[in-house]
């Protein structure tokens, strides 16, 4: 398989995963709503989405390392600055936003450093190196800018608006991923 089908197989199953997640917490974490998390329906939901997130994580990683080898020391130090990122954004959100922890924040760090990964590997040594990245990285810049200010408004509202807070970085990464995968697909087709 070729790194740009890595690339569209796995964001295919991120946007599933994204969906997926999406029905899980409007199912499950409506304030009104009765039963458990991953108990009956909830459960398989929640199962669901685990197992196309792990599906779309693996292809995504497995086309970034079906890059060459000169691309891989520029993605260990992607991943690098995405921990690091993550470590700066837990210090910001817990010391001066006294935001509580939760994963979420994690998930979104390692979400951008996985995507910002990709993006590198398609436009530097992938399909299309040589040209600008820099469409897909906005779209990226975009979607956690908008799952920072909802992860930093969750817990400041009352529970509904919480609740319609929580929807929206899986709503947005849903969104930036069917982005992702036809801009970059449109450009790959158009290269002679």
């Amino acid at each position: 398989m070729t790194t740009l089908k890595y690339f569209t197989t796995g964001h295919s199953a991120m946007v599933l995963c994204c969906l997926l997640y999406a029905t899980w917490w409007y199912i499950a974490f409506r304030p009104d709503a009765d039963g458990g998390l991953l108990i009956g329906r909830n459960g398989l939901i929640f199962g669901l989405t685990f197992i196309s997130g792990l599906i779309g994580v693996m292809l995504i990683v497995l086309g970034i390392r079906n890059a060459p080898a000169s691309t891989w020391l520029s993605v260990r130090t992607i991943c690098i600055l995405g921990v690091l990122s993550y470590l700066a954004l837990l210090a910001v959100t817990v010391f001066f936003f006294h935001r509580p922890v939760t994963s979420e924040l994690l998930l979104m760090a390692a979400w951008a450093t996985m995507e910002i990964a990709a993006i590198y590997t398609i436009y530097e040594d992938g399909p299309l190196a040589g040209q600008s990245p820099a469409i897909p990285l906005s779209v990226v810049a975009i979607a956690i800018i908008i799952s920072l200010i909802a992860y930093l408004l969750y817990y400041e509202v009352d529970e509904w608006n919480a609740f319609y807070l929580g929807l929206a970085p899986l709503i947005a990464y849903a969104i930036s991923t069917l982005i992702l995968i036809a801009y970059v697909s449109k450009a790959a087709s158009e290269i002679p």
